[in-house]
């Protein structure tokens, strides 16, 4: 009888410990909530104060978003305060970060950038894109002298309404080194160059005007008003360039990579390259040449990656082109094996001079036969 009272008491004892040990764990857990909660207001801070990385989870900004580690990309499309939505922005960003800043849909005042723009901001933005906005119309010159500005590297300025260049508008900006500046394909509106546009920024290594109805004229003005001399690369291309008259990039020496891309060129001066001698890539597909004359690349050091893009040009293959044939025959690498084309026939079969006839285009240097051109020279 007692071994049985003691079975039967057994299981109420087994109960008693488990209920216990659950009610324990309850109250552990329990107990670090409270602690994580104390623990998490207690580092709330104050939202007036700049440096605040662990209050970045509750900062929101009606139209700045973090796109990347340092890039920030605000939506004006409102009547807010840009310099306001900007710094609750910043402080989403990565630290330490060189600041990307993106603006779309800018929409200011008179339609027009103010003097000492964005002077309120927290932090130096070092590339700036302002992008698709069209009601943008006007950039006033001393624009960008806040500063938070005046360190800016690459500057962006892409589908805007803005048409019109001043030679100080960019006056502060002395530490720019990339300038692009692009309309959209179905703009039809030529931009209005000023004299002596750019002629303050002198660290230039990339420019760029794509889809800007560049005529010759405004070309000439560009490279004629400004220091060229650090200057690598030059993207004109899909304008409305007709010709290039000799010596158009003289003042960039350095120049290594140039395109002319999809314009309207129908002649290319013999001296165009003249003393471009570290000019490495050059790109010409999509235009009008029917023709080059003789000697045009004499001053390009022909290197195993030089790339000579003529893509797109019907030339009429005739005894003043044989040059090119041949210079294409022994180095097709240059053209990326890729032969120009011929009006009519094979650029690489038709027989260019059939009579042997010799060539009668007037006012061109000879050119080096293409067995004596040394690479790297």
């Amino acid at each position: 009888m007692e071994k049985k009272a003691h079975n039967q008491i057994e299981p109420n004892k087994r109960f008693k410990t488990c209920n216990n040990f659950y009610a324990s764990c309850f109250f552990v857990i329990f107990a670090i909530l409270i602690i994580e909660v104390c623990e998490t207001n207690s580092t709330i801070p104050n939202p007036n104060q700049h440096e605040i990385p662990n209050y970045k989870r509750f900062i929101r900004s009606d139209i700045c978003y973090k796109e990347k580690s340092c890039k920030l990309v605000c939506n004006h499309e409102s009547d807010v305060n840009l310099d306001a939505e900007i710094n609750k922005g910043l402080q989403l960003l990565d630290t330490p970060c060189s600041v990307e800043l993106e603006i779309e849909g800018l929409q200011l005042p008179e339609n027009r950038i103010p003097e000492n723009w964005l002077s309120n901001i927290a932090t130096e933005i070092k590339i700036l894109t302002i992008k698709s906005s069209p009601k943008l119309l006007e950039i006033a010159n001393a624009s960008f002298s806040s500063p938070y500005l005046k360190r800016i590297s690459t500057l962006n300025i892409r589908n805007c309404g803005v048409k019109k260049f001043y030679k100080d508008m960019f006056k502060d900006l002395s530490a720019l080194t990339t300038f692009w500046l692009e309309y959209g394909w179905n703009s039809f509106t030529e931009i209005e160059v000023e004299d002596n546009f750019l002629t303050h920024v002198d660290s230039l290594t990339s420019l760029q005007f794509t889809y800007c109805e560049l005529s010759s004229d405004t070309l000439r003005r560009i490279t004629n008003s400004i220091n060229l001399s650090k200057l690598i690369k030059i993207d004109l291309g899909d304008n409305k360039v007709i010709e290039l008259e000799a010596n158009v990039f003289d003042k960039a020496r350095n120049l290594e990579a140039l395109y002319l891309r999809n314009n309207h060129l129908k002649s290319l001066d013999v001296k165009v390259f003249e003393r471009l001698s570290r000019l490495n890539v050059i790109s010409l597909e999509g235009n009008d040449l029917t023709t080059l004359p003789e000697g045009i690349f004499d001053d390009i050091s022909i290197k195993s990656d030089t790339s000579i893009s003529l893509k797109g040009n019907r030339f009429d293959c005739n005894c003043d082109l044989k040059w090119l044939q041949t210079m294409y025959l022994e180095n097709p690498e240059i053209f990326k094996d890729s032969p120009p084309e011929c009006e009519e026939g094979s650029f690489t079969d038709t027989d260019f001079c059939p009579n042997g006839e010799v060539s009668s285009t007037k006012g061109i240097s000879p050119t080096r036969r293409i067995n004596e051109w040394i690479p790297g020279k």
